[in-house]
């Protein structure tokens, strides 16, 4: 049985955005096909931020080097990044590592059987990174001139004045978190614990309890 990572990626740090559908979907892929995963990287982060600033990704890489891990699992390649020169930069690292990549939604593999890109992936990779980029610059566009448009209207941005949650509220929203929190579980624990007990609560909400509860 071959083992392997998931990285999995989601842009905003909001609750509405979380990693559990392409963990659930890269997770029945392994199973389907006798792959064991070992560990489970995610983080709530930009895809044109750049790699070295990417906490997860970097955290991920040196784990499956340290490791000798052969395969990370991506649900598709902008979760690997969206800048078409960060994508490069990180498949070059990938391929001279001999480190293998699949993408699920692509559903293509960087290495083949001998351990080398062919120039078909090459070419669908090169191709495929370029729509990404193209894709993320025309996000940003409709973002900002969207943004602009609603300023120009009068829309003021931010949290309404006195939409602050208190912390009270946050005990009865996520008390399975919370007690996970105050026994000393790790973050990632705390999200799948809460999580597989129902609990609906995302890694940056994780996040901000456990900074509000240190702070007292």
């Amino acid at each position: 049985m071959r083992n392997a990572i998931i990285y999995a990626r989601v842009s905003s740090t909001n609750e509405r955005q979380n990693c559990e559908r392409q963990i659930a979907d890269l997770t029945n892929y392994a199973t389907d096909n006798n792959i064991e995963v070992v560990r489970v990287f995610e983080e709530h982060i930009s895809g044109a931020t750049k790699n070295v600033n990417r906490k997860g990704l970097q955290n991920a890489i040196e784990y499956v080097k340290k490791e000798g891990v052969s395969l990370i699992l991506f649900s598709e390649l902008s979760r690997l990044g969206r800048s078409i020169f960060e994508l490069m930069e990180c498949l070059k690292m990938f391929s001279d590592n001999k480190i293998n990549c699949y993408f699920q939604k692509e559903n293509i593999t960087l290495l083949d059987e001998n351990g080398e890109v062919s120039p078909m992936t090459s070419m669908l990779l090169c191709t495929m990174s370029i729509v990404s980029d193209l894709e993320r610059q025309n996000i940003k566009y409709r973002l900002d001139s969207g943004r602009q448009l609603a300023k120009e209207k009068g829309v003021k941005f931010g949290r309404k004045v006195g939409s602050v949650e208190e912390f009270s509220d946050k005990e009865k929203k996520y008390p399975i978190a919370l007690r996970y929190l105050r026994k000393g579980y790790k973050n990632s624990e705390v999200l799948a614990m809460a999580t597989a007990k129902g609990e609906k609560v995302s890694l940056a909400t994780i996040k901000r309890l456990k900074s509000e509860i240190k702070k007292g």
